[in-house]
C-alpha cells in the first residue's frame, strides 16, 4: 500500500495491490483421490486434487484532488483477475485435460462535487465497470469439452442536486445506466462412450 499528499492539501492519492497463489483453488470432492489405472498407472491426488491451482490480482487506486473550497473531485480505480484450472477427475487428468477459466474486472468511478452557495451542493459521478468470463478448453478434454466468452458492462452516471435552508433538505437527481452483455459457449462431447446413439 502505498498514499500521499501535496503539502498545500489540494491532491492525495493512495495505491494497494494483492497477489495470491494456491494450490487448492476449488477443493474438489476428490481432492484425496487414489486411482489404478493398471500397467503401473497409479494417481494420487495428495490432498490437493487434480490440476488445482490457480492465482489472483488485485489492485486500487484512489486519487483526490480539491482546487478550492468549492470543488472536490475524486476518482477511484479497481481491477481484479483471476486464472485458475478446472479440477480433474483422475481419468481426465491421465487424459491430459487442462481446463482454464479465467475472470477479468475493471471498475472506474470519478466524482465531482461543487458547492454553489451556503444551500445549493451538486454532485455529477458516472461510472464504467466492465467483466469478462473465459473458459479455456484443452485438446485432452473427456468426456466432453467447452469454451465459453462472457461480458458484461455497466455504464451510467448519477446526477443530483442538494437545497437546504427553511430547516428543510431537498434532493433530486437522475441515476441513468445500461447493462450491455455478450455471452458465446460452445459445448462438444469427445467420448464416444459417453452419450452413445441408439
Amino acid at each position: 500500500k502505498l498514499g500521499g499528499e501535496r503539502t498545500s492539501k489540494t491532491f492525495g492519492w493512495f495505491v494497494s495491490g494483492a497477489n495470491s497463489f494456491t494450490s487448492r483453488y476449488l477443493d474438489p470432492p476428490f481432492q484425496s483421490a487414489t486411482a489404478d489405472f493398471g500397467e503401473g498407472r497409479v494417481l494420487r491426488a495428495g490432498g490437493a486434487g487434480f490440476d488445482n491451482y490457480g492465482n489472483g490480482q488485485s489492485a486500487f487506486t484512489r486519487v483526490d484532488y480539491v482546487p478550492n473550497e468549492r470543488n472536490f473531485m475524486k476518482l477511484n480505480v479497481v481491477a481484479a483477475r483471476s486464472r485458475f484450472n478446472v479440477a480433474n477427475t483422475p481419468s481426465q487428468h491421465l487424459n491430459g485435460q487442462r481446463q482454464v477459466q479465467q475472470n477479468r474486472n475493471l471498475a472506474i468511478y470519478p466524482s465531482w462535487q461543487h458547492v454553489f452557495n451556503s444551500h445549493w451542493v451538486t454532485t455529477v459521478a458516472p461510472y464504467l465497470r466492465l467483466s469478462t468470463a473465459s473458459a479455456l478448453p484443452s485438446p485432452g478434454d473427456t468426456p466432453v469439452t467447452f469454451s465459453v466468452s462472457r461480458r458484461l458492462s455497466t455504464v451510467g452516471t448519477v446526477a443530483n442536486a442538494t437545497y437546504v435552508g427553511g430547516g428543510h433538505q431537498v434532493k433530486f437527481g437522475i441515476d441513468a445506466f445500461a447493462f450491455p452483455s455478450r455471452e458465446a459457449f460452445v459445448f462438444q462431447i469427445t467420448d464416444p462412450a459417453f452419450n452413445p446413439l441408439p
